[in-house]
């Protein structure tokens, strides 16, 4: 049996090293995956095969269409974590989030908190990627790859989500699975450069997310809390709520 314990010991030592840093900014990608239901066939013909053939394709010209400018199927946002506070706030250019105190909110970038309710139970994926990492079981050493040019080691890693919680300010949240087993040995792939975490993805299946992490030097103390973000959409900072 292969012994994994310098590729966990080299994980565990960057989530530290990452943690420790305090903030850092970050990128989150999510793609979700569409598979089209495929039609029942009948065997003496009539009207039901013509109707499948066009439902399908208006739907993909429905999907093309509404993908066209948005492109649903791949989002991305841009902010900032802050490790020490609990908290991280990201723009996706005209709708961004904020979570703080065990609390989300969202809406249009630029908007003040106050004029929001917030919401509890929203998985806070950003630092959810993270705090998982507190639970590593397992890791395979997969070799280099670059993130954001940085050559980076990349790793096939399991989490025990139990282990991960107890480690955890506050708790881990868990996501919606099939069975409580895999809450015990959830796969996840890690990317380190020399110092620090640099990208962690977890694949529901339908849908992958990834977050990507670099200047480790950023202070969240110099942005606005009260408000929501607007890293990609600056013209919005002055947008008035309503």
């Amino acid at each position: 049996m292969e012994d994994t314990r310098p590729a966990i010991e080299a994980l565990a030592d960057a989530h530290a090293r990452t943690l420790a840093a305090g903030a850092a900014r970050i990128e989150l990608v999510a793609e979700q995956i569409f598979d089209w239901p495929q039609m029942p066939r009948r065997r003496r013909g009539g009207l039901l095969r013509p109707v499948g053939r066009l439902a399908k394709a208006a739907g993909k010209l429905l999907l093309k269409a509404a993908t066209r400018t948005h492109d649903f199927r791949h989002v991305s946002s841009e902010g900032v974590v802050d490790f020490a506070g609990r908290r991280y706030m990201l723009d996706h250019g005209s709708y961004a989030q904020l979570y703080a105190g065990g609390r989300h909110w969202d809406g249009r970038s630029g908007r003040p908190l106050a004029t929001l309710p917030p919401e509890e139970d929203k998985l806070p994926t950003p630092l959810w990627l993270l705090d998982i990492l507190a639970g590593l079981t397992a890791a395979t050493d997969e070799g280099t790859e670059d993130v954001r040019g940085t050559s980076c080691r990349r790793f096939a890693a399991t989490v025990d989500l139990s282990r991960a919680s107890k480690a955890t300010p506050g708790g881990v949240a868990v996501p919606k699975l099939a069975r409580f087993e895999e809450l015990l040995a959830l796969p996840v792939t890690v990317w380190i450069d020399d110092a620090h975490v640099r990208r962690v993805r977890y694949d529901y299946g339908f849908l992958k997310e990834t977050v990507e992490l670099w200047d480790f030097d950023v202070r969240p103390e110099d942005l606005d809390w009260t408000r929501l973000p607007t890293f990609r959409s600056p013209s919005e900072a002055a947008w008035a709520s309503g």
